[in-house]
């Protein structure tokens, strides 16, 4: 059985450059019925500060994270 995060779970990853300066903040945020096609995740990418980047059903972010589909699409290994 593939694991589900509840509706309203939130993933948030900061990214950082190889000098450990801030790059990005992206959000996984679960809104029930906002995108049955991708487990009805939320995208959002921040810059470092803090203006939005991306949001939504980002093309992107769904596609690497269909690689995760048995795990809700979340690169983790338990919700």
């Amino acid at each position: 059985q593939k694991p589900q995060f509840s509706n309203g779970a939130m993933i948030v990853k900061e990214g950082y450059t190889a000098d450990f300066q801030p790059l990005m903040t992206v959000v996984m945020y679960k809104i029930k019925g906002y995108n049955p096609g991708a487990n009805d995740w939320f995208w959002v990418k921040y810059s470092p500060d803090g203006k939005v980047e991306k949001e939504g059903k980002v093309e992107g972010c769904i596609k690497c994270h269909s690689g995760a589909m048995e795990v809700d699409y979340a690169f983790s290994k338990k919700p």
